[in-house]
């Protein structure tokens, strides 16, 4: 027998028997790795799996070419009826089991972050946009101040249905069964406090809305520092003057405003006299946030939705509704109501704000012309006031004929007294 051959036959026989004069196998690594098979139709034997990773440590030790093409026969089988490859994880023992714990867990994280991310007590927009799901009157009727749509956005309510809230966060919901009257009897008092508890015992356990929720702050206008009152001032007022033939010339404010005395920004006067009734809704709050609706005018305080067209006058009709620019808001409405604000409405600071001239400006360019009657008259030239003096002095005196007649007039002049 030749050597090479007795070698050969020497090596088969070694990993038939299981002894080997190789070095020694070195131990496994406490490793987890990922690899992507086949899935199997049924799970392989425990039996199976060890005794195909013994024969593969061992083989893996053979150099002849015969012992490669054999490693890869006895490589993990695959299946016949399902050819779709399947994620699973390798143990340090060559067990194969499934990463739908992983996922799961995942999953979990997932779920995690995104509750606390719809915990946000601090966040004002987000505190506007939970306000703004109750502002739908099919939705949500009138409650009282205690348990009114304020009071559930504090706390991370929203509006899903007829007067009922649902928890961003919890998921939790209940079903508000009271009203604005209901103050009126104990019994309805008693309902009310009621309500006023579930605000917060409403969420679950677990809930972080439970523990605490927006502060009153949260609702407050910044309308104390000029440099934020007046470029907002501007830009409602910017978005009123597209419409202000749509708006009605009838207006009811407080007495105490006198348009003509405030010191307008410099963005309201780049392009002439102040409007009034533009500048007295933005005042007050109002803007047009809607070009396609030129004729609506909203709060995005209180979301208060107004059709201008309403208060238009219309022929035939001897008179018409006055637009009130405090009434049109909502009762809660910052801008109207003094514990929402904190000590004052929010109209009323904004007026002082702009009864202040601005430091930059000097005092002659400080107060701008508005365009209402008076300001009109003083633009006016000498003929054309002199012509408009007397036709108000025919309309006095046609006036007077009709009242006290024709024969009156000599009569009192009879009792006149002689010029010197």
């Amino acid at each position: 027998m030749l050597y090479s051959t007795k070698r050969k036959w020497d090596k088969l026989m070694s990993s038939t028997t299981g002894t080997t004069k190789s070095t020694p196998a070195e131990p496994l690594e406490t490793t987890t790795t990922i690899t992507i098979t086949p899935a199997p139709e049924a799970p392989e034997a425990p039996e199976a799996r060890n005794s195909t990773e013994t024969t593969e440590s061992r083989e893996s030790r053979l150099q002849s070419p015969d012992d490669s093409k054999k490693r890869r026969f006895d490589a993990t089988p695959r299946s016949a009826g399902n050819g779709k490859p399947s994620i699973r994880a390798v143990s340090p023992s060559g067990s194969i089991g499934s990463v739908r714990s992983t996922v799961t867990t995942l999953s979990s994280l997932h779920h995690d972050g995104k509750s606390k991310a719809t915990y946000a007590p601090w966040d004002r927009d987000a505190f506007l946009n939970r306000l703004g799901t109750f502002r739908f009157v099919d939705k949500w009727s009138a409650k009282p101040a205690a348990v009114n749509e304020v009071a559930w956005s504090k706390r991370g309510w929203i509006c899903v249905d007829k007067n009922r809230v649902r928890c961003v966060t919890c998921k939790n919901e209940l079903l508000v069964k009271v009203e604005s009257d209901d103050e009126v009897t104990e019994a309805g008092r008693d309902l009310v406090e009621k309500y006023e508890d579930m605000v917060i015992d409403a969420h679950d356990e677990s809930c972080l809305w439970r523990k605490r929720g927006s502060d009153d702050t949260i609702y407050r206008l910044p309308l104390q520092n000029s440099s934020q009152a007046r470029p907002a001032f501007s830009a409602r007022y910017n978005s009123l003057l597209k419409i202000r033939t749509s708006i009605p010339p009838k207006l009811s404010y407080p007495a105490e405003v006198e348009p003509a005395a405030l010191h307008y920004p410099s963005e309201c006067t780049d392009h002439g006299p102040v409007d009034e009734t533009a500048a007295m809704l933005a005042l007050f709050g109002w803007q047009n946030m809607d070009p396609g609706i030129p004729s609506l005018v909203t709060c995005s305080a209180c979301f208060r939705r107004l059709g201008l067209w309403l208060f238009q006058e219309k022929e035939g009709e001897a008179s018409v509704c006055r637009l009130d620019l405090v009434e049109e808001h909502r009762d809660y409405c910052p801008w109207i109501n003094a514990s929402s604000q904190g000590k004052e409405e929010a109209w009323k600071t904004l007026h002082r704000v702009l009864q202040q001239a601005p430091k930059n400006l000097s005092s002659s360019a400080s107060v701008y012309s508005v365009a209402s009657i008076a300001t009109q008259h003083s633009v006016l030239s000498n003929a054309e006031r002199d012509a408009e003096d007397n036709s108000k002095l025919q309309k006095l005196r046609r006036l007077k004929t009709m009242y006290f007649g024709k024969g009156k007039k000599k009569e009192k002049g009879k009792d006149m007294p002689a010029e010197v």
